[in-house]
């Protein structure tokens, strides 16, 4: 009898090993299926971030090329401009009497004082100012009204970038059709 009672104990305590193995196996299962789940979670969530990281480099590269590509059509634009304005300076330079002669009616008659002129504006502005002492030696083409309130300056290309910097918005219009 003692000894039915010890193997019911010992039948008992094996059925509660094998009990307890079967949870603890349950349990190391559970626990790698939710460790299955948070690594592939994890994952996702890596490959997520690394495609957002990607496409951030990747528009930031397309924005980045996109502003040399605009630079650089800018500078091309701005280059043909100076190639037009230079053209302008150069045909006016080439034959400059009909433009000094436009310029000269641009200085109010009743000043008095001095005009340095270049050596091809010398003879158009003494043919047609009288009231002012007319004077050689300016080495660029035009000339410089000085009097004791005022001074003009009517070099070429002095007049030449005033005009151009009013112009230049409506030139560019004109080059590249812009509206």
């Amino acid at each position: 009898m003692i000894d039915d009672i010890i193997k019911n104990i010992d039948f008992g305590k094996e059925a509660q090993i094998e009990q307890l193995r079967k949870s603890q196996q349950q349990k190391i299962e559970e626990l790698k299926k939710r460790a299955k789940e948070r690594l592939a979670r994890t994952e996702a969530e890596a490959v997520l971030a690394l495609e957002k990281e990607n496409e951030n480099k990747i528009a930031e590269f397309l924005e980045n090329q996109q502003r040399k590509a605009d630079f650089k059509r800018e500078e091309a634009k701005n280059k043909i401009v100076d190639e037009v304005w230079s053209g302008v300076y150069d045909r006016i330079i080439e034959s400059p009497d009909d433009f000094i002669l436009r310029l000269v009616r641009f200085v109010p008659k009743d000043l008095s004082g001095e005009i340095k002129c270049s050596a091809r504006a010398l003879p158009i502005v003494k043919s047609k100012i009288k009231n002012m002492k007319v004077e050689g030696g300016l080495k660029e083409e035009g000339f410089l009204v000085r009097t004791k309130t005022l001074d003009l300056d009517f070099r070429i290309s002095e007049v030449l970038a005033e005009v151009r910097e009013e112009h230049n918005p409506e030139i560019i219009k004109i080059l590249f059709n812009h509206a």
